[in-house]
Formats: C-alpha cells, structure tokens, sequence
C-alpha cells in the first residue's frame, strides 16, 4: 500500500474535525454527556487545528491552509457549542 501524501492526511484529519464538531453539537443539543466531555472533545479538535496551523505556518503550502481552516472551523464550533451547552 503506498503511504498516504501529505494533503490527503491534511484532509482526512479535516474530515474527522468534522465529524467531532458535529458530535459534539449534537450531544450538545440533545443534552447528552457531561460538560467534561463535551470540553474534551472540543479541546482535541481545537489541538488538531492548532498543530495543522503550525505546520501550514513551518511549510508555507497554501493547498494545507485549506483543510487547516476547516479544522479552525471545526474547533470554533466546538468550543462555543461546549461553553454554551456544557
């Protein structure tokens, strides 16, 4: 199996903020798990997006800044949605 490049990780790991903000939202809005774990999953996908950041910053390639904004996206959603429904 060839190893994965470099912007498909970038944009697999966006797809998985993705689908940690959207978990997060929806156990939010149904009220379901505790503030702990609703702060949790905000905070991996907040250090998923800090570490894509720096490394978009480090390497310069503007084709990563895309799906490192998507996991900022991702990570603001999460937090708000955490500090509100928490």
């Amino acid at each position: 199996m060839p190893p994965v490049g470099l912007t498909t990780a970038f944009e697999i790991a966006g797809a998985a903020g993705v689908v940690l903000a959207a978990l997060t939202l929806a156990a939010g809005a149904a009220r379901i798990g505790s503030r702990l774990a609703l702060g949790i999953l905000a905070a991996v996908i907040s250090a998923g997006a800090v570490v894509a950041w720096v490394y978009v910053a480090l390497r310069q390639e503007r084709v990563l800044a895309v799906s490192a904004g998507l996991g900022a996206a991702c990570a603001a959603f999460s937090v708000v949605d955490a500090l509100h429904n928490g």
